[in-house]
C-alpha cells in the first residue's frame, strides 16, 4: 500500500517534467529538494516496513515459544502427578509394612523364648513386651502369680543380662524392659 503510494508519487512527478503540466517552481532546486524528500521518505519507508517485518518475526516466535512452554509445563505437571501417585502406593505399602511388621512382632512376642533365660525369666519378658511401660513388682506379682521375692530375683537376674533396666528410689522402684529382647530373637531365627 505503501509502495503504491510513493509509485503514484513518482508518476506525477515524472509527469512534472512535461512542460506543458509541470507546475511553475521558483527554482530547479526546489524541485531537487522536493524529490530528494520523497527518496528519504521512500527510504525511511522501507526500514520501518522492514522492522514492522521484524517484529512481526519475533512476536511470532514468542507466540510459539509459548505454545512449547505451554506444552513442556503440561507434560511437567503429568509426571509431578505421576510421581505424586506413585509417593502415595509408597507411602501406603510403607503404612502397610509397618501394619505387617507390629502385627508379626505381637505374634513373636507371644511366644518370645530367649535360650539363655529359664522359663519365669521368659514369662517375665513376654508379659512386659505385650503391655510396653514401666512396670512395678507389685503389676507383675499380680498378673503372673508371684511372689514378691521371686519377682526380684529374677528382675535383678534379667537387669544383668540387659534385657531390663531398673529405676527409681527404693521405695518406689520401676523397671523398663530394654531392646535387647528384639535383638535376641531376631539373631535366634
Amino acid at each position: 500500500m505503501i509502495m503504491g503510494f510513493i509509485n503514484k508519487l513518482k508518476q506525477i512527478l515524472s509527469k512534472n517534467n512535461d512542460p506543458q503540466t509541470q507546475p511553475n517552481y521558483k527554482t530547479s532546486s526546489d524541485l531537487d529538494l522536493y524529490i530528494t524528500q520523497i527518496n528519504d521518505l521512500e527510504i525511511e519507508l522501507k526500514t520501518i516496513k522492514n522492522k514492522e517485518l521484524l517484529y512481526l518475526k519475533q512476536i511470532d516466535g514468542l507466540i510459539n515459544d509459548k505454545e512449547e512452554l505451554r506444552d513442556k509445563v503440561k507434560i511437567q505437571l503429568q509426571e509431578l502427578q505421576l510421581k505424586e501417585s506413585e509417593l502415595n502406593r509408597q507411602k501406603e505399602t510403607i503404612y502397610e509394612l509397618n501394619k505387617y511388621k507390629e502385627r508379626a512382632t505381637e505374634q513373636i512376642t507371644d511366644q518370645i523364648i530367649i535360650k539363655e533365660l529359664n522359663h519365669v525369666e521368659n514369662e517375665l519378658i513376654n508379659y512386659m513386651a505385650k503391655i510396653k511401660k514401666t512396670y512395678k513388682a507389685r503389676e507383675i506379682e499380680d498378673n503372673l502369680n508371684m511372689r514378691k521375692n521371686k519377682v526380684w530375683t529374677h528382675i535383678r537376674d534379667l537387669e544383668k543380662k540387659g534385657y531390663v533396666e531398673i529405676h527409681g528410689t527404693s521405695t518406689s522402684k520401676y523397671f523398663i524392659l530394654t531392646g535387647k529382647h528384639k535383638e535376641t530373637i531376631y539373631n535366634d531365627i
